[in-house]
Formats: structure tokens, sequence, C-alpha cells
């Protein structure tokens, strides 16, 4: 696996489960390049491949933001939700 695949699929992943929540912003480039041990282009390659697809944009002199939105937290919250509902239907 490549560097910048590896720093892609994290950060998919944690975009997915919710983690980095459409809005959020990312880490720097550079943050990101010392936590994975590389120089910034790994980093710029995985950052070019999410906004491609969609899951995230830059906004030149402020960052890199978010703008998935995942549904797996609400998800989990309306679960979380019925279950309660159901155990309180029982009393």
């Amino acid at each position: 696996m490549k560097k910048y695949e590896r720093i892609y699929d994290d950060f998919k992943a944690a975009i997915y489960n919710g983690e980095y929540k459409a809005g959020d912003k990312l880490p720097t480039e550079e943050q990101i390049a010392a936590k994975y041990g590389v120089s910034r282009v790994p980093v710029q390659q995985a950052m070019n491949a999410l906004i491609g697809g969609k899951m995230v944009k830059r906004v030149i002199g402020s960052g890199t933001f978010v703008t998935f939105e995942s549904h797996l937290a609400m998800t989990k919250n309306r679960n979380a939700v019925f279950l309660l509902n159901e155990i309180g239907a029982d009393r």
C-alpha cells in the first residue's frame, strides 16, 4: 500500500465513522505529515483523492473541511433512542 493510500483510507474511515463531521476542519498538511512520518506530497495526494470523492473541500487560507455527512452517527443515535423506547414500553 502506498503512503498516500494509507492516509486516504484512514481519513475516509474517520469521516464515514463520524470522527470527523461535516464542517469539521482537518489537521494541517504539516500535522498529518508529521503524524505519518512522511513528506507533504503523500498528504496532498490523499487530500486530493478525498476532494475528488467529494468528502472534503479546501478553502485557501483557511484549511481543509469535511463536506461529507455521515449517517452512521445518526443511525447509532436513532437505534439507541429506539432501544430506550422499547425498554420503557415494557414497564
